[in-house]
């Protein structure tokens, strides 16, 4: 049901993924491009700028090496060891403004090959990335807080907030899985709360 909409290729892997007799209760991809919006932002208003100014610095020291502009008053001879570490250092800015506007291009196409699923067992995100396939689990007994936030579409994002491991041992730092801007946000809740309920109900006897 819930892989109907998947590709092809994330909805075979994710069939692969389960377990004997476990049951899928929902799937769900995020939209690439609402996942996309923050990093396209940052890029336009801070990457870009910082590629064009560390870009420009780049190219005054290599038209500075090949004797095209001066530097102090004095144009360069050739070889020169300052002309070449400020290309390098100057590179290494221009390498990071390409990294800031690479990112909105990247989220696209991670959450084009990622899926997040809820079984009757377990939560997971499921990711192919080029030929490697990543599982990423959640402990259960680790979810404290749940919060949704939905649009007017019936869309939206689940976050979990995890505190703990099942044996008590506090996680350390700052944990949080986000389920973002997926479709049927309510599905998504109503099979994690099931799921939980589960697990937290007293084993029947036989």
């Amino acid at each position: 049901m819930y892989t109907a909409n998947l590709p092809h290729k994330i909805a075979a892997a994710l069939r692969d993924e389960l377990q004997m007799g476990e049951i899928l209760k929902w799937a769900g991809q995020s939209s690439p491009y609402k996942s996309a919006l923050r990093p396209i932002i940052l890029a336009l208003f801070f990457g870009l700028p910082w590629l064009l100014i560390s870009g420009f610095m780049m190219s005054m020291a290599i038209l500075f090496v090949m004797g095209k502009v001066p530097m102090n008053g004095q144009y360069s001879n050739g070889f020169s060891w300052m002309g070449l570490a400020a290309i390098a250092f100057t590179g290494l800015f221009v390498f990071m403004g390409l990294a800031i506007i690479a990112a909105p291009f990247y989220g696209i196409y991670e959450a084009k090959h990622s899926v997040y699923a809820i079984t009757d067992r377990r939560i997971f995100t499921l990711k192919l990335m080029s030929n490697r396939k990543i599982i990423s689990l959640v402990e259960l007994n680790s979810i404290c807080k749940v919060n949704r936030l939905e649009y007017a579409n019936g869309g939206g994002s689940l976050w979990l907030d995890l505190g703990k491991y099942s044996d008590g041992v506090d996680l350390p730092g700052t944990h949080r899985l986000l389920i973002s801007h997926v479709q049927d946000i309510k599905s998504a809740q109503r099979a994690l709360d099931d799921l939980l309920a589960n697990r937290l109900a007293p084993n029947k006897p036989a």
